[in-house]
C-alpha cells in the first residue's frame, strides 16, 4: 500500500487491498495452489500494465508526430512572418516615398500655378499696353496722314506738284 501511495498508482492499491482481503479471509479452497487467487491477481495486473504500457507508448507515438508537425508547422509559420515582415518593410519604404512624391508635386503644382497665375496677369498687362500703343499708333497714323493731307492740299493750292517721299 506504501509503494501504491507513493508512486500514486490506484491499480497497484488495488491489487495490494485484494491480497491483504485474500490474505485476511484465511480461505482456501483444499487441494488447491495457496497463492494460486494471488498469481491470478498479479498476472491480471501485469496484462494491464502491459496494455497501459502499449496505450501510453501508442499515445506517445502520436504525441511525437504532432510535435514534429507542429514543429514543421511553427517553422513555416516563422518563415512567412519573416517573409511579410520583409515585405511590410519594403512596402512602408515605397509608402514614404510615395508620400514624398506627392508632397514635392504638390508643392511643384502650387508654384506652377502661382507662375501661371503671374504670366496670365503680365499677360493682361502686356496686352492692355499693346492695345494703348496700337490706339495711339492709330491716332498717330491718322495724325500723319491727315498732315500729309494738309500739306498736299497746301501745295496742290499753289500749283506745285510735290511728292512728299523722302
Amino acid at each position: 500500500r506504501n509503494a501504491a501511495q507513493r508512486l500514486g498508482s490506484s491499480d497497484l492499491g488495488l491489487l495490494a487491498n485484494n491480497l491483504v482481503a485474500f490474505v485476511n479471509e484465511g480461505q482456501q479452497p483444499s487441494g488447491s495452489d495457496p497463492l494460486a487467487k494471488v498469481k491470478v491477481m498479479i498476472q491480471d495486473m501485469v496484462d494491464k500494465l502491459k496494455r497501459q504500457a502499449a496505450d501510453e507508448a501508442e499515445h506517445k507515438g502520436w504525441c511525437d508526430d504532432q510535435l514534429a508537425k507542429n514543429k514543421i508547422a511553427q517553422e513555416t509559420a516563422d518563415a512567412d512572418i519573416q517573409k511579410y515582415s520583409a515585405r511590410e518593410v519594403k512596402l512602408r519604404a515605397e509608402i514614404a516615398q510615395l508620400d514624398q512624391d506627392i508632397i514635392d508635386v504638390t508643392a511643384a503644382l502650387n508654384e506652377t500655378k502661382t507662375k501661371r497665375a503671374e504670366a496670365v496677369k503680365l499677360r493682361l498687362e502686356e496686352k492692355a499696353s499693346n492695345e494703348e500703343a496700337i490706339e495711339d499708333s492709330s491716332e498717330a497714323i491718322d495724325a500723319v496722314e491727315a498732315a500729309i493731307k494738309v500739306l498736299k492740299d497746301y501745295y496742290s493750292q499753289n500749283g506745285e506738284d510735290v511728292d512728299l517721299l523722302q
